[in-house]
């Protein structure tokens, strides 16, 4: 089925970012996300049987620190020089 609806500018573009990312297409996330928001309006205290939310969003921050330490006390985190160079001067721009 075609629907048309209107979403704000913003959420557009965190949606096209999102679909290219995961490879997706629009129509396909725009209906994963409204299963699983029926599905969380139908059973709020059932697991969801469809795609779930990532047990990374829940942890608190010491955890996500703690893993960050783990993954970079076994691989070296430094920038490309010129790789550096080029963040450092895309962030200058944007002030």
């Amino acid at each position: 089925m075609n629907v048309n609806v209107t979403i704000p500018d913003d959420l557009y573009e965190q949606v096209e970012s999102l679909a290219c990312r995961q490879d997706q297409s629009r129509s396909d996330l725009y209906a994963q996300a409204l299963k699983m928001l029926v599905h969380a309006q139908d059973a709020p205290d059932q697991p969801s049987s469809g795609p779930s939310r990532p047990e990374w969003l829940d942890w608190p921050s010491e955890k996500v620190t703690q893993v960050l330490n783990e993954v970079y006390s076994e691989h070296d985190s430094t920038l490309d020089p010129g790789l550096a160079l080029l963040q450092s001067e895309a962030v200058r721009e944007d002030w």
